[in-house]
């Protein structure tokens, strides 16, 4: 692990240096909400940015038409391609599916055939036609990054760019002073962590290889 790692253990200790905050007895922050605040903006940055792709793939069922997205994935928003049995489908919008319909073609909600869209509703997705044979359906997304479970787990153990490292502290510093009631601090906070997220969202930043097992 090379110094430049951005530990849970060494964010922790660069949030309490610049809150001036103590340790033990007397501290208004424990250890264990500066934790929490690190997830948070984990989960911030890679809502904001989409810098985690992966992919994942799954078999679809003869007359099964709702389906569940990958628990790591962001949303139906973060899905930046969708393939079925090896041609790419295009999304479109559940209130636009009637356009498709065609009482006197036998084009109904439920006609089944060879998927054409993949309609994202609730936190999963339909397939329109309806599957008549079981195949496979590839998604490429953005997922929500892991947790930093321990204090020697690093921003690159859980395949995000130490890049975002001052980011990270940023939100977590803001988090402070706002409960410190310091308002105008945390305003200013808030600026910097913009700017140095927009900063590592830049490809050229990137310090990490793709995640092999996940997709890239």
């Amino acid at each position: 692990m090379s110094i430049a790692s951005y530990t849970r253990a060494l964010i922790v200790t660069e949030v309490r240096r610049q809150l001036q905050e103590r340790y033990g007895e007397g501290a208004l922050f424990q250890t264990a909400d500066i934790e929490r605040w690190i997830d948070l903006a984990l989960v911030d940055i890679s809502t904001k940015t989409r810098c985690l792709r992966t992919e994942a793939s799954a078999y679809s069922s003869l007359g099964g038409q709702s389906y569940a997205l990958p628990t790591d994935c962001l949303g139906s928003w973060a899905v930046t391609r969708f393939e079925y049995d090896g041609k790419r489908i295009d999304s479109i919008p559940f209130d636009q599916l009637d356009n498709e319909f065609d009482q006197a073609a036998g084009k109904t909600r439920t006609s089944r055939g060879t998927p054409k869209y993949w309609v994202p509703y609730g936190t999963g997705f339909k397939l329109w036609p309806v599957p008549q044979v079981s195949a496979v359906m590839q998604i490429w997304y953005a997922r929500v990054a892991d947790s930093v479970s321990a204090d020697a787990v690093s921003l690159s153990d859980i395949g995000l760019s130490n890049a975002f490292g001052p980011a990270v502290e940023d939100f977590v510093v803001r988090r402070g002073m706002m409960l410190q009631g310091d308002q105008a601090r945390a305003d200013a906070m808030e600026k910097v962590y913009e700017a140095d997220l927009a900063a590592a969202a830049q490809k050229d930043m990137a310090d990490v290889a793709p995640d092999v097992s996940r997709g890239s």
